[in-house]
């Protein structure tokens, strides 16, 4: 294993075939660029076309695997294009993939899955690690579905992902040969061919693996990068002994200011990353009459998160078990379980909320097929069961105003409730993964006695500062403490909703529609050039990259992420950390439309 080498001896081999998906590409470059300066051999892996017919930067364009060739065959040439920009400033050496890989082994792929069917394609391959599983990551959660085979879409997508994963497999062992690195460097390693080079490096116990990904971060999400140490490092915050420790240091001014600042945007729902709308401003009655609630009664919100995601990642080996997985409670069960809650439980009006993601929605299309059954269980709801469903016009953050507790099982809806001071009851503390269940009240599974009796006692329990400010402390660590940011720029108003976007100019509306697009990317093109070659003529800190070594440096060989908790300033009495807090929820309070004088 490379711990403890000094930079000077790291040899790095980089995976990024995606120069297209530009922000990202832009963070990698910047990084790659940093170490190179600090004395490290960087070797970073480019894309000439090899993954052709599909890839995340033409899914990112809205591509699927049906488009038209000249569609694709467009966006390769974009791609080509961000890496010439970032080839003619970089510091590091490249490498194409294509070139790795002989006309004979590629036409032995395409026999090779020409060979693979519905029936089969469980048992295909004979690979040191299933590369056939590994490949449905991308197609089960862009359709949606339970299984890959369920529409053509979903099926045609697999085959073209398995295809480009096997060129992966054949190509990538020779560059590694190559090159002999002693770190193995690559952004969301859940991408079937990231998933390829992941594996080749972590099978080999003199490399060591750096995953990577942005922070949470929305106000600026591509300035931050987080650092792991294996597949499933991103769920083990919570198991984490620094950033548990660290609930404990209250936070800082710049701390306050960037969960404050996080919260504004994730309220207004710009992000495209958050799926959330803005609040709609109507009045409290307007919003019972929405959900169907009297108001005259406490209202128990049931947070109903979206199982997609989890059965993608659990299918390619992705997701941490911290109790084996047949002791973790699916959606369907803590659904059953809150309906009977409510059935004990007449007093109190319980509103179930749906996830946007099950629905179409403004990020998808598609309706999840998982919203069927769902729907099928919600039909057994007793009279003081209620149900806010993605399309009728009720965004999160108006449920709020009138919700006196939150019922959570894995969303991270939970985490936002407790940051305006709402209680929150979450069942099946194992399967949470998105925030310390300690934070709220835990409730073990099948316990019917105890989940009314907790939700009792949550009703009984006022908002409050108190209840907010461990919430606050979580979201600064995995917002600041335990990832890098490039830059740390403050703010005059903490609460920030981000800049509003001017409309369209005259003049475009008088371009023809056909024209707009190829108009709008040869501009983006050469703006993208014209950034990187400036942004390379600057003296860029390399502050942010010391803390990027050091925290490689302190990695261990443990699936669980313990990162450097690293506290950004000077911490705030507690007395004055809470004043912080309690103002900043009230600012959020306007903004959400809620009254401030309602928080203590």
């Amino acid at each position: 294993m490379a711990l403890g080498l000094p930079v000077s001896e790291w040899r790095i081999l980089w995976f990024s075939p995606n120069a297209g998906l530009w922000e990202t590409s832009q963070l990698e470059h910047d990084f790659a660029n940093g170490l190179v300066s600090q004395g490290a051999e960087v070797v970073v892996i480019r894309c000439r076309g090899l993954f052709e017919s599909l890839c995340p930067t033409m899914q990112s364009n809205g591509l699927q695997v049906m488009s038209p060739n000249s569609q694709k065959q467009s966006i390769c040439k974009e791609c080509k294009s961000s890496e010439a920009s970032f080839h003619s400033v970089a510091k590091y050496s490249t490498v194409w993939i294509d070139d790795y890989l002989t006309e004979e082994k590629r036409s032995q792929v395409v026999t090779e899955v020409g060979y693979v069917t519905r029936e089969n394609w469980q048992e295909f391959g004979n690979h040191p690690f299933p590369i056939n599983r590994h490949a449905t990551y991308l197609s089960m959660l862009h359709h949606k579905v339970p299984d890959i085979t369920s529409t053509d879409l979903s099926w045609n997508e697999y085959l073209s992902d398995l295809t480009s994963s096997l060129f992966a497999y054949h190509a990538l062992p020779h560059i590694f040969k190559e090159i002999k690195p002693t770190h193995c460097f690559v952004y969301n390693p859940l991408y079937p061919t990231n998933r390829v080079f992941t594996e080749l490096a972590l099978s080999s116990p003199a490399i060591q693996y750096v995953g990577m990904s942005t922070g949470a971060f929305i106000p600026d999400r591509y300035a931050t990068i987080a650092l792991f140490r294996s597949i499933q490092s991103s769920q083990t915050a919570v198991d984490s002994a620094r950033l548990i420790e660290s609930l404990e240091t209250p936070l800082t001014p710049l701390e306050v200011e960037i969960v404050a600042r996080n919260l504004g945007h994730l309220i207004m729902g710009r992000d495209p990353w958050v799926y959330s709308t803005a609040p709609t401003f109507r009045s409290t009655q307007e919003i019972h009459d929405q959900l169907g609630t009297s108001g005259s009664k406490p209202i128990a919100v049931v947070l109903i998160g979206s199982p997609d995601e989890t059965r993608s990642s659990a299918l390619v080996g992705a997701e941490f078990e911290r109790v084996p997985i047949e002791k973790v409670s699916a959606v369907t069960e803590f659904i059953e379980q809150s309906l009977l809650a409510a059935r004990n439980s007449p007093d109190i009006e319980f509103v179930f909320r749906l996830h946007p993601r099950l629905a179409p929605n403004k990020r998808e299309l598609l309706r999840s097929p998982d919203l069927d059954r769902i729907e099928e269980l919600l039909e057994q709801r007793t009279p003081n069961v209620s149900i806010n469903s993605p399309d009728d016009g009720i965004g999160l953050y108006d449920v709020a105003r009138v919700a006196s507790i939150g019922i959570n099982h894995a969303s991270s809806a939970g985490l936002e409730f407790l940051a305006l001071g709402i209680p929150v009851v979450h069942y099946d503390p194992p399967r949470l993964n998105a925030y310390p269940a300690s934070l709220g009240l835990e409730v073990e599974r099948f316990d019917a006695d105890g989940y009314s009796t907790t939700i009792n006692q949550a009703i009984t329990t006022p908002r409050s500062t108190e209840i907010a400010i461990k919430a606050w402390r979580w979201y600064s660590i995995t917002l600041a403490r335990a990832i890098t940011h490039r830059t740390w720029q403050h703010q005059p108003e903490y609460v920030d909703v981000g800049d509003s976007k001017q409309s369209l100019s005259a003049i475009r509306k008088v371009i023809p529609v056909a024209w707009r697009e190829k108009i709008s990317r040869k501009l983006s093109m050469r703006d993208k050039a014209r950034r990187t070659q400036s942004d390379s003529m600057k003296e860029q800190s390399q502050d942010w990259i010391e803390e990027c070594i050091e925290r490689i440096n302190d990695f261990d060989n443990s699936t669980v992420w313990n990162p450097l908790a690293i506290v950004r300033g000077d911490s705030l009495e507690q007395d004055q950390e809470k004043l912080e807090i309690a103002d900043q929820i009230i600012k959020i309070d306007r903004l959400t439309g809620r009254l401030a004088n309602e928080i203590g």
